[in-house]
């Protein structure tokens, strides 16, 4: 399998199999991924945000992104979104390498990573890579990277 790679372009038929895969699981995470890509309506391309995806002879097997806002209390953040692993895929660290890369090339323009995993079992995924289970509108889990000071308490 390839290291993670920047995506700036989308070739949806590298992702057929990807979305294919996850559609099988009831999941519309990849499909949701296309759309919003066709239709711009989230590429993953304003300041600070990436998109990530992992391939295995041409083909797409993983993918993740992150979106960047600012909060006014927890300053920019950075949302981890469209994490999806292809099944034959998990369980050999795709999904982890990913997630990594994916903070690594943002951990200096971003105070705080959230996740939500929503309905899926994967919160013990995110905890392994350093996520503290958190409770709030949209997420289940959040990460500070270490360069970045807890914010003050009032």
């Amino acid at each position: 399998m390839d290291e993670p790679r920047r995506i700036t372009d989308l070739a949806p038929a590298e992702w057929a199999h990807l979305a294919a895969c996850c559609e099988a699981e009831g999941l519309r995470i990849v499909s949701r991924l296309l759309a919003d890509f066709a239709s711009a309506a989230n590429r993953f391309d304003r300041p600070g945000e990436i998109l990530l995806a992992s391939r295995h002879d041409g083909a797409v097997v993983a993918c993740v992104g992150l979106n960047v806002h600012r909060d006014p209390v927890l300053g920019v953040v950075g949302r981890v979104r469209r994490l999806y692993v292809d099944p034959a895929w998990r369980g050999q660290g795709t999904g982890r390498k990913l997630v990594r890369a994916l903070m690594a090339a943002s951990a200096s323009r971003v105070d705080v990573f959230i996740a939500n995993a929503g309905r899926l079992p994967v919160g013990g995924f995110y905890e392994r890579l350093g996520f503290e289970s958190a409770d709030g509108p949209g997420l289940t889990h959040m990460h500070r990277p270490p360069s970045t000071p807890s914010t003050p308490s009032p």
